[in-house]
Formats: structure tokens, C-alpha cells, sequence
């Protein structure tokens, strides 16, 4: 039966590849360009490549005007940092579900980097600015008020004394609303 089906997939699989190929090959040039009411006039390409690039289209074809493009998000001017420390809830369906630890000691630093140019390999200077720490409460929570939207931050939590789980650590890239839930799991060591 195993032979039947690994037989058959490879048959499958091997004809879905031909088409493929079949579909988008047009090495021999011997396709004319789009023709009609929204035909391209584009150059570029080769001579045996249909799609053509145009300048500040380089997905080739008709940019879309339907609208005015959406601008990308900017990071809020601040934001309140609530860290969740949990563990994995043994028998959970839901991997995110954990049960709250609490005194594990969290420490937020405000991370920078400055390059420095040099003839050969640059540097990377990394510098760390504690900007609050303290243990998280019985619920498992801790949080920090009005920190920098265009910040990045590291996360670093210690578990409890005496406990037998592991440190564990997030890292924050800006901030893009106001309050910022982030979840940290401890395992056991």
C-alpha cells in the first residue's frame, strides 16, 4: 500500500512540474506582446523574457490607481510596557496559555546601537540603559509606564530564587500603540 501512494504522489508531483514548466516557458521568444485596449509599452527584459519592466514599476505590467496608497504606520510618541511572566500550562490546547509566576525579577533596558566606520570590518557598539525593573506580582504581571514609541527595548526576566526555571528574554523594535502586552514563558531548567 505504501509503495502504491509514494508511486502515485511521485507521479502526481512529477506531472504538476512539467506543466509547470510548459506554462511559464518562453525561452524561444516566440510569443508577441500583450495586445488591446490595456496592452503594455513598456521595454525592458529579454528578448525571450514577456514581462516587461518599466521605470518605478518593477513588478512590470500596470501600477495600481485605484487610490491613494496607505501611508506605513509610525510609532506612538509613548506607550505603556505590560509584560505577562508565565509557564506553559501542562495539558493546555492553547500554547499561549500559561499559569502566572510570580517575584520573577524584570529588568527593561533601552537598547542603542552606534556603528563605527573603519577601514576594514565596522563596529557595533550595543549599549544597554536600564529604564526600570522589578518583580512581577501574584498575577505574573509588571509594567512600565511612558516609554519612548521609537525605542528599542530588551526585555530580561529572572525567574523567582529557588524556583527551577530558566531566564528568558524579548526584545521590543517600536511601539505602534499605546499599551503593549508582551508575554514571557519561563521553562524549567
Amino acid at each position: 500500500m505504501n509503495r502504491v501512494v509514494t508511486s502515485r504522489v511521485s507521479t502526481l508531483m512529477t506531472a504538476a512540474i512539467v506543466v509547470i514548466i510548459a506554462a511559464c516557458s518562453d525561452a524561444d521568444g516566440s510569443k508577441t506582446g500583450l495586445t488591446g485596449p490595456n496592452a503594455s509599452t513598456s521595454t525592458g527584459g529579454s528578448a525571450a523574457d514577456s514581462a516587461k519592466n518599466t521605470p518605478g514599476n518593477p513588478g512590470g505590467g500596470h501600477p495600481d490607481t485605484s487610490g491613494t496608497p496607505t501611508p506605513a504606520p509610525k510609532p506612538v510618541a509613548s506607550f505603556m510596557l505590560a509584560v505577562h511572566v508565565g509557564s506553559p500550562r501542562p495539558g493546555a490546547k492553547d500554547t499561549l496559555t500559561t499559569d502566572p509566576i510570580a517575584d520573577a525579577t524584570v529588568s527593561v533596558y533601552e537598547q542603542t546601537i552606534t556603528f563605527i566606520h573603519h577601514p576594514g570590518a565596522d563596529t557595533a557598539n550595543i549599549n544597554q540603559t536600564l529604564v526600570a525593573s522589578g518583580p512581577s506580582d501574584a498575577t505574573g504581571s509588571f509594567s512600565v509606564p511612558n516609554l519612548k514609541g521609537t525605542g528599542e527595548y530588551l526585555i530580561k526576566v529572572a525567574p523567582p530564587a529557588g524556583s527551577n526555571f530558566g531566564p528568558a528574554s524579548v526584545f521590543i523594535n517600536q511601539a505602534y500603540l499605546d499599551v503593549v502586552n508582551v508575554l514571557v514563558t519561563l521553562h524549567g531548567k
